[in-house]
């Protein structure tokens, strides 16, 4: 697993072994920023299921302010940790472990530009975290909710105010791609 682009592009990091966490793929991670746009101007990223950090990581290289990036699994948090030191990102990262239901209200006077959501497929828990990201004011205007699932799952076009822009199938994973309505 490397980072494809941007400062830090080509870099090498670390994932978690075992089958605990499913790493994205480099084709389907550049994929998914060639359709957002190749670089930021900045914002802040939310990763609530970080696995190795590889997708927070990803977003700070190509030019996001900073990231949050989180895990529930105690071996992935220390995956992500060694992964921002390697890239000396301490400062432009915050690595947060815990479930779902504890990190998000600790992030509430945040203003999110790019939310990536890629819990375990097992776990259903898109419409849910994207509802509670609006009810709670947590998205910035030009925001971005990427979604991956297994490829067989089907999530609706339209959640709260934000509506599916894209959904492509990559092998046995599926990237739904929303954003607010009118952007």
């Amino acid at each position: 697993m490397r980072i494809s682009a941007g400062r830090h592009g080509s870099r090498r990091l670390e994932s978690l072994k075992g089958d605990v966490t499913r790493p994205t793929g480099d084709k389907v991670k550049e994929a998914i920023f060639s359709s957002i746009g190749p670089y930021f101007d900045g914002g802040i990223m939310l990763d609530l299921f970080g696995g190795s950090g590889g997708m927070g990581l990803e977003a700070i290289s190509r030019g996001m302010d900073f990231a949050f990036i989180c895990d529930k699994n105690k071996a992935a948090i220390q995956v992500i940790k060694k992964n921002v030191a390697l890239l000396k990102e301490e400062s432009n990262t915050s690595v947060m472990q815990g479930d779902y239901h504890k990190i998000l209200p600790c992030l509430q006077n945040e203003s999110f530009r790019l939310v990536y959501l890629d819990p375990p497929y097992a776990l259903d828990v898109y419409e849910e975290i994207m509802m509670y990201l609006q009810e709670h004011q947590m998205l910035s205007q030009d925001a971005y909710v990427i979604c991956e699932s297994d490829a067989k799952l089907d999530l609706p076009e339209v959640v709260g105010h934000l509506h599916k822009q894209k959904e492509k199938v990559y092998g046995k994973s599926k990237i739904h791609m929303y954003r607010g309505e009118g952007e």
